[in-house]
């Protein structure tokens, strides 16, 4: 079905030594759009792609109520994980609640999400019935990844005390780190650049958002980063503390993005 090996028409993309690059999908739930999970997952069945999945255990968002409740989702999850697919947890309810003034998230993309103000009692609450849930399936997520990136400290002590998951999908940075006790692997990525600097680069994809044709154009940009695409790691690691340099690459990452925003770009 996916030619992933063919040129593209007109560019040509960059896969050298030195980077990786994972791949994660966004707002899995059960009326998620199931044609377009499906063409994604046998794209990456033919890649022998391993991506990061970020799994909404009781979505509520009505913008994600796109196919009917699938009561066969768990199970669809629970395929995902023994092909090797590394299972996120994102969020309980995946609510778009606005943060509160004088607020803000660890990343800040978003003023909205399900975490970011509220009370350490209320997040222990939320993160314990989320986790609770994977593992009524018999699921274990070793990974976090908050709706629209909206996340604080608090967030993460609940996390730690709720769960044994050690590991973010998220933060801006050239490499994974160690921040506030956790592994963070960074997410920077919303398209393929034409060209990707060395260190650890993490794609994220919202495959309810794409249709049958942005699917196949999407194999063959990524079949030119084939040989650098990884698993999410899942073990601890004693990895690099988030320092001087992490800083200075974030602070060139936003205000690159500003000023795309700016330009309208």
């Amino acid at each position: 079905m996916f030619q992933t090996d063919a040129l593209h028409p007109t560019k040509k993309y960059d896969c050298h030594m030195n980077k990786t690059l994972f791949l994660r999908l966004d707002d899995a739930c059960p009326t998620m759009s199931k044609a377009s999970w499906r063409a994604v997952e046998e794209l990456f069945e033919s890649m022998d792609v391993q991506p990061i999945v970020g799994v909404i255990p009781d979505c509520k968002d009505p913008e994600l109520m796109i196919d009917a409740h699938d009561g066969n989702f768990w199970d669809q999850v629970q395929s995902w994980a023994r092909k090797g697919w590394t299972i996120a947890m994102h969020g309980l309810h995946h609510e778009m609640l606005a943060s509160p003034k004088k607020t803000a998230s660890l990343v800040p993309v978003h003023r909205r999400g399900e975490f970011v103000g509220q009370s350490l009692e209320h997040q222990r609450t939320v993160i314990r019935a989320s986790y609770e849930m994977f593992l009524a399936h018999n699921l274990s997520p070793t990974m976090f990844m908050a709706p629209a990136h909206s996340f604080d400290r608090v967030t993460l002590e609940a996390l730690a005390i709720e769960t044994p998951i050690r590991w973010i999908t998220d933060g801006v940075s050239y490499r994974a780190f160690e921040r506030f006790g956790l592994n963070w692997l960074p997410q920077q990525l919303g398209q393929l650049p034409t060209y990707l600097p060395p260190g650890a680069w993490t794609l994220c994809m919202h495959p309810n958002q794409m249709s049958q044709q942005d699917v196949r154009e999407f194999a063959i940009k990524l079949g030119f980063y084939k040989s650098i695409i990884r698993r999410a790691p899942s073990q601890a690691h004693q990895l690099p503390k988030y320092g001087p340099s992490d800083q200075l690459f974030a602070a060139a990452y936003w205000s690159a993005r500003r000023l795309r925003r700016l330009s309208g770009q």
